[in-house]
């Protein structure tokens, strides 16, 4: 998958889900990146990998994102959203960001639920400045 998310020019990585003692998919697991990865806030694929989406980026809760990229996952339609305002909050400060997010599951039915991956690309601009973009598989 590393080779894959290399090809693009954007900021890319691969989400795995990350299910609940119910079996239900309440987060996602970012399991590879390229090395174009950076979120709103500048951190970078090493900060960000091996890490729950939920964890490193709270504001894909109340923006709605992480309930789409849900619908991604158990629907398998793809995703196209944006542009969005959008609001990170770490270190006890705001980051805005205008995303553009599109997100499609990669994989197919016929796998354990585990075994299917939500590949997700988002553009973001912060503070005036348009920053890569993130496909997350």
């Amino acid at each position: 998958m590393t080779g894959v998310l290399e090809a693009s020019h954007a900021s890319a990585a691969s989400l795995v889900p990350v299910t609940d003692a119910g079996g239900r998919v309440v987060d996602f697991l970012i399991a590879a990146t390229n090395r174009h990865t950076k979120d709103v806030t500048g951190r970078g694929a090493d900060q960000l990998r091996g890490r729950r989406l939920v964890e490193t980026s709270p504001g894909v809760v109340k923006s709605g994102v992480l309930d789409d990229y849900l619908s991604v996952y158990e629907s398998g339609a793809p995703l196209t959203r944006g542009p969005l305002e959008f609001v990170e909050a770490r270190d006890g400060l705001l980051w805005p960001a205008s995303l553009m997010v599109r997100a499609v599951r990669a994989g197919d039915r016929a796998r354990p639920p585990g075994r299917r991956h939500l590949r997700r690309r988002v553009r973001h601009r912060a503070a005036g400045a348009v920053a890569p973009s993130q496909v997350l598989r």
